[in-house]
């Protein structure tokens, strides 16, 4: 049996995906296993201390890879055969387990988190989120026609909550993060996802909203407050303070911004 410090070896060197692939194409199979180990090993300091940006080079092609896969399969869903349906499955559950990985190798380590922005994974990260909200919505539309597609809802939704947890750990204290996730998510996609089934994605995606307007001079804040799209958000954000929801990051960010709010209101009387 390959121990998973190998195994982390191989992935490094592109043994699934890349010039050094041993096949033409990723054993999404193979490399789920492989992939459910190292979650485990990466919560170790020592094991995140391995990571450097030859290994995230290699995390993001096989995302790139991962995403390429389940596009072209369910390019067209009624002609999808039950093993296109089985690989389908195992490949979006690989794709979670990718940024799962990723998400646990920058905790506590910001040189990590430096390297992830460096290589490009942040964008590939932006993107899994808006191609697995296409998906899903996809399959949500013609679930009654091709039943099985509703097996793909759950798992895109999966995919949806680890990008957007590692997203919210990458835009702690990182203002060109906060900018550049800013730039790719407003307004559109947040409201979108503040208005998910799930509460967990709409948990982290109020949090990506704390960290890019908790600092005084955030422009993403003078957009939230001073136009329509941003105060539709807010109260968005409000309601999910409330039952059933009583969500932690949803309070944190409105209690945030009232407290903004009332303090720019004392200033300005002071000033009058």
């Amino acid at each position: 049996m390959v121990d998973v410090d190998t195994n982390f070896d191989r992935i490094r060197r592109g043994v699934w995906v890349g010039p050094n692939a041993a096949k033409p194409y990723v054993e999404w199979n193979d490399l789920s296993r492989v992939l459910t180990d190292l979650l485990q090993w990466a919560r170790s300091p020592e094991s995140r201390e391995k990571f450097d940006e030859v290994m995230y080079d290699s995390l993001k092609l096989l995302l790139k890879a991962a995403n390429s896969d389940v596009k072209n399969k369910v390019a067209n869903l009624s002609k999808l055969t039950q093993r296109d349906v089985d690989t389908v499955t195992v490949t979006i559950i690989a794709t979670a387990n990718i940024i799962r990985l990723l998400r646990n190798s920058v905790i506590n380590l910001p040189r990590n988190q430096f390297l992830q922005v460096k290589t490009g994974l942040l964008d590939c990260i932006l993107d899994s989120v808006y191609f697995y909200h296409d998906v899903g919505t996809k399959c949500h539309r013609v679930k009654h026609k091709i039943p099985y597609v509703l097996t793909y809802t759950p798992l895109c939704i999966e995919v949806i909550r680890a990008a957007l947890q590692l997203t919210s750990n990458l835009c702690v204290g990182n203002h060109a993060v906060q900018g550049a996730v800013w730039a790719r998510l407003y307004p559109t996609m947040f409201r979108t996802l503040l208005n998910s089934i799930d509460k967990q994605v709409k948990n982290y995606v109020c949090s990506i909203l704390f960290h890019c307007t908790a600092w005084n001079g955030s422009s993403a804040l003078e957009e939230m407050t001073n136009e329509d799209e941003g105060k539709e958000m807010i109260r968005l954000c409000v309601g999910l303070c409330q039952p059933p929801n009583n969500l932690e990051w949803a309070q944190l960010f409105v209690e945030a911004h009232l407290c903004r709010t009332v303090h720019q209101y004392v200033r300005d009387m002071q000033e009058r």
